[in-house]
């Protein structure tokens, strides 16, 4: 159940630290509500990078502070998920494909 005016009543628990200029946290699990997942992203800033070729790029990057509830799911199925998450981050425009679309992950 999704309780309307309670953001612990989800599926995931994501915040924005970086919209107060706070860097990503890990936060605690708690046993109230039904969320499992909590990410927090931190403050954009620049960071030296190495580039698919090789070459050394200054970029803009986001710190992310991931916690996951053991006790929904074994580890194989998480490092699974971390991996397609993985995946969509390089390449986003899978994510405006229809979601009936059947969609080769190779990862």
């Amino acid at each position: 159940m999704l309780k309307e005016d309670d953001p612990n009543f989800a599926s995931v628990f994501l915040t924005n630290l970086g919209s107060i200029q706070c860097p990503s946290v890990y936060h605690h699990l708690n046993n109230y509500g039904t969320n499992s997942i909590m990410i927090a992203i931190g403050t954009m800033h620049k960071a030296e990078k190495i580039a698919a070729d090789g070459t050394r790029q200054v970029r803009d990057v986001v710190e992310l502070g991931i916690t996951l509830d053991e006790r929904v799911a074994d580890g194989f199925y998480f490092g699974r998920s971390l991996k397609i998450v993985q995946h969509l981050m390089s390449h986003p425009e899978l994510l405006g494909r229809p979601l009936k679309e059947a969609i080769d992950l190779d990862c």
